[in-house]
């Protein structure tokens, strides 16, 4: 189950925690040679039980987005007058699909996390592009951590000069 952490207020237990799993904020500089880290609001159609439990009543915005971090992904979301904030490792992601939706300008966005937990998004077609640059390189970073614990757990980790013997 994903954590969920109101990250409205500047509270540095809760800054803390959210960046221990998810990563620091990416600079300004990274972010404009990304050419950005950020997506525009989508809607939340379904989520895991206890972000349901959460968004009760119908008139809630479900309105969501999502940063690329430094370790992963944090997803954004407003409830009430409060900045709710679901931080995702990038190992925890195990699938994403972007499917055509019923109404004619908007796509479905499938996260899938390690556990079986999903959500659905209602994505507006213009953003598809950026969300799937975005999540590409949250699933390169994975691999690349991946890649770096194998080389760690066989002896080969960065310890070794390239240059050496």
């Amino acid at each position: 189950m994903s954590a969920l952490f109101n990250i409205s207020y500047n509270d540095a237990r809760v800054r803390q925690e959210v960046e221990r799993i998810c990563g620091k904020p990416l600079g300004l500089w990274q972010a404009i040679h990304m050419g950005g880290v950020g997506t525009a609001r989508f809607t939340l159609l379904k989520g895991p039980p206890a972000i349901e439990a959460y968004l009760l009543r119908p008139e809630d915005r479900r309105c969501f987005s999502l940063e690329l971090r430094s370790k992963g992904v944090l997803l954004r979301g407003r409830c009430y007058l409060e900045t709710l904030g679901v931080p995702i490792d990038d190992k925890s992601l195990a699938h994403w699909s972007i499917a055509p939706s019923d109404e004619p300008n908007w796509r479905e966005l499938q996260l899938e996390l390690h556990g079986g937990e999903r959500w659905l998004f209602r994505v507006p077609v213009g953003q598809v592009p950026v969300l799937v640059g975005l999540l590409r390189e949250a699933r390169r970073r994975a691999a690349d951590a991946v890649m770096e614990l194998q080389k760690h757990a066989n002896g080969q980790g960065a310890t070794h000069d390239r240059h050496g013997p």
